[in-house]
Parts: structure tokens; C-alpha cells; sequence
């Protein structure tokens, strides 16, 4: 944001557009290079179902489906400390409760995507300690 400015939400969001092409571009080089690698974010239905389709193809793939109540939810996007190109009062403004944007793609679970649901609200180090363990029954040595 500092370096390209956003004047107003439209330039945010090509912004926004242009940094998950990056993310999208450097886990497929990754995935192709055989590596692994963990990739966090917002995905939504709609929106990321085809790179993450591209992705799920070439992995052992696994979604971490992180919840919380939208109270929740609202609350921590209303108190974070994020640079002020994001405009978050604007989508404040304009919040969506709906969360069902940010559930797994259904095209995904249909390929073998393994879902482990997450509760956001949980103390922190207990959600990791449970992923963990989930993802140690799905790939017995993948995690410590």
C-alpha cells in the first residue's frame, strides 16, 4: 500500500487482486517444483475455488477451516491495526455476517480435499495442537 497508494476502495481491491495472483504464482511454482508449503489467507468460494483446484492436484492438501461468531469476527476486523489503504470502514460500512463465502469449496472436497474445521475462539496453542494431531492421523509423521 505505501508503495502503490490506494486512493479509495477500487484501488485497494486491485491491489488485493494483484497480491493473490502473486500468492497463486509463487505456490504453483513451489507445487511444481515439488516443494511444500503452508498458504494462509481469506479464500472464498467463487473466488479461489479454480487456483486452489490447480493446487489441490499436484498436493496433499488439507483446508484449515477457521470459525468464529460473526460478533467475533466483526470485532477483531474493527480492532486490528492495519494500514489505512485497506479502508476498513468502508466495509464495515457495508459488513456482510455471512460466512459461508469463506467455506471450503465444494469442488474441492469433491477431489480429495481434507477439511479439518477449526474454532477461532479456541485458545490458540489448543487449535494447533488439535490441527496437528488431525493431520497426523490424515499423514502418520507429516506433523510433531
Amino acid at each position: 500500500m505505501d508503495v502503490l497508494g490506494a486512493e479509495d476502495q477500487a484501488a485497494s481491491q486491485r491491489i488485493g487482486a494483484a497480491t493473490y495472483a502473486v500468492l497463486y504464482a509463487v505456490a504453483r511454482s513451489m507445487t511444481l517444483g515439488g516443494a511444500g508449503l503452508v498458504l494462509e489467507s481469506n479464500f472464498r468460494r467463487g473466488t479461489s475455488d479454480h487456483e486452489l483446484a490447480e493446487l489441490v492436484e499436484r498436493s496433499r492438501a488439507v483446508f484449515v477451516h477457521c470459525t468464529v461468531s460473526d460478533a467475533v469476527r466483526r470485532q477483531r476486523y474493527a480492532t486490528r491495526d492495519r494500514h489505512p489503504g485497506h479502508f476498513d470502514g468502508t466495509v464495515l460500512a457495508t459488513w456482510d455476517p455471512d460466512v459461508a463465502v469463506f467455506a471450503p469449496p465444494a469442488t474441492l472436497t469433491t477431489m480429495g480435499l481434507t477439511v479439518i474445521e477449526a474454532d477461532g475462539a479456541a485458545p490458540t496453542e489448543e487449535t494447533v495442537v488439535r490441527i496437528g494431531a488431525s493431520i497426523a492421523k490424515i499423514w502418520p509423521g507429516s506433523a510433531t
